[in-house]
């Protein structure tokens, strides 16, 4: 069976985690093309990117693979890139240094059609003392030290589709 698939959309305002800040809103427009198991999608901030002052025209691009197997497994790739447009009006500073690359390596399993169980290994050159909140509490599950790896990290990901 083949796929295609074109879409663009102006989702609405996202609400950022991180960094904290007292407006977080942003508003994006988005193109999205797949084919098969490969997708593209480049999201386009037409207001300051999650409070991050003079970041209007800042983008997201990201490429996604997914290779389904026999079985019900499947195996995903991931790669994204944000670059971060203009300068921070308080320090000074290039909004660049907010940039980042991202990347995941997956393999699921589909119990049945809504209900999957994914084991992925993420990575980032994010700077987290820029993506870090500062005095959360944050719960962290005592068997979770058996999921991360250096540099990136493991985690269990149970999705359910409505």
């Amino acid at each position: 069976m083949e796929s295609r698939c074109i879409a663009s959309a102006v989702p609405r305002p996202l609400r950022a985690e991180s960094p904290p800040t007292d407006q977080p809103n942003t508003t994006e427009v988005f193109g999205y093309i797949s084919w098969k198991g490969l997708s593209a999608r480049l999201n386009y901030t037409v207001t300051n990117a999650y409070a991050t002052p003079d970041s209007r025209g800042s983008l997201y691009a990201d490429l996604s693979a997914t290779q389904p197997l026999r079985g019900g497994w499947s195996l995903g790739a991931h790669l994204g890139r944000r670059e971060v447009r203009g300068m921070d009006t308080v320090t000074g500073e290039a909004n660049s240094r907010l940039d980042y690359t991202d990347y995941k390596l997956s393999v699921a399993y589909a119990f049945r059609p809504d209900l999957n169980l994914t084991l992925a290994w993420t990575w980032t050159n994010a700077n987290p003392s820029l993506y870090t909140l500062k005095e959360a509490l944050l719960w962290t599950p005592p068997w979770s030290s058996l999921l991360f790896v250096t540099p990136g990290r493991i985690r269990l990901q149970p999705t359910i589709r409505p």
